[in-house]
């Protein structure tokens, strides 16, 4: 048995529209069996009418090596439906983000209905994000020009979080540049919404700080 938080939004608008239903999965802070989260999802798909989730918040749903891309991105699988999908650009980059790549097979890839793709990407000190963050800006680009030659695209690419502060935003604009300019070549809208802001030492509250509609 399994303990896991499950939270459900259904929004005013997507009360009013049929079928614009969001989910997040997002586990509590206690959380230790990660290797079961693909598992978890798959049980959920099954007493969820999957094809008509419209927004997937997978925020919380980080991999460090601790579950299987292969069976994840099985998991998933059922959300076909899904339009919006916002994901953690910081950590466990290698896995969920490289599970919207569209192979070279011409399958069909993870959620072929995505429109718009949600990156959070903090940076509040350099060692070990640094490189997450460089992780991010390599595989983005690629991953968004596969699904563009396999005529899946997606439309718009929102990055948001933050800096840690100005001076870091500053170093990193000459290393992000090249890696923007070539997303803007495959996705037809970026917007670059982090701002510069303060993260104490060893505080995960902002990790995943996106604001939800007000209607939530």
């Amino acid at each position: 048995y399994v303990s896991f938080e499950i939270l459900v939004r259904v929004s005013l608008a997507a009360r009013k529209a049929v079928g614009k239903h969001k989910v997040s999965f997002a586990p509590p802070p206690t959380f230790a069996n990660w290797h079961q989260i693909p598992l978890i999802v798959k049980a959920v798909a099954l007493i969820l009418r999957t094809t008509s989730i419209r927004y997937l918040d997978l925020l919380n749903i980080v991999n460090r090596e601790r579950f299987d891309n292969e069976e994840m991105r099985s998991a998933l699988l059922p959300f076909s439906g899904v339009r919006e999908v916002s994901l953690h650009g910081d950590e466990g980059i290698g896995g969920m983000v490289r599970m919207l790549d569209a192979d070279s097979e011409g399958s069909v890839p993870l959620f072929p209905k995505l429109d718009t793709l949600v990156m959070h990407m903090r940076m509040r000190s350099y060692d070990v994000e640094d490189w997450w963050h460089s992780d991010c800006l390599e595989t983005l680009p690629n991953v968004l020009s596969s699904r563009k030659r396999a005529n899946f695209p997606v439309r718009i690419l929102r990055i948001t979080g933050g800096w840690g502060s100005k001076e870091m935003r500053d170093d990193f604009v000459d290393i992000e540049a090249s890696a923007l300019a070539e997303m803007r070549t495959v996705v037809e809208v970026v917007h670059d919404e982090r701002i510069v802001k303060y993260y104490e030492e060893d505080c995960d509250c902002c990790d995943t700080d996106l604001e939800y509609d007000p209607d939530d």
